[in-house]
């Protein structure tokens, strides 16, 4: 069985109507048979977003490069790798399509 889990962490800066990355980082933690500690980072985090009339308005795509997901042990990344398909699966994305502001 395998999962993933992601938690994004994103500085952004505003220009015009476009939203740019300025510093973030995508954590994984996969789970895999008995090895519980998987937990490959990126920093290499792109984006395409616009902001209209407030943090509820963004819209676009969050992205990274499939291979640039590291954990602290290579021959792991390497069967992670297979698991993602990365022949197949060059690109993770995330297609933010709707933003609900809570409290």
């Amino acid at each position: 069985m395998f999962k993933l889990l992601i938690i994004l962490s994103l500085g952004l800066f505003a220009s015009a109507n476009s939203l740019m990355v300025q510093n973030g980082e995508i954590k994984a933690h996969t789970e895999v048979f008995a090895d519980s500690e998987i937990n490959p980072t990126t920093k290499n985090v792109k984006a395409d977003l616009t902001i209209e009339n407030g943090i509820e308005s963004i819209k676009g795509k969050i992205y990274f490069e499939t291979l640039t997901l590291i954990s602290d042990k290579k021959s792991r990344d390497e069967h992670m790798y297979e698991l993602l398909q990365i022949e197949k699966f060059k690109t993770i994305s995330f297609d933010i399509k709707d933003i609900t502001k809570n409290g």
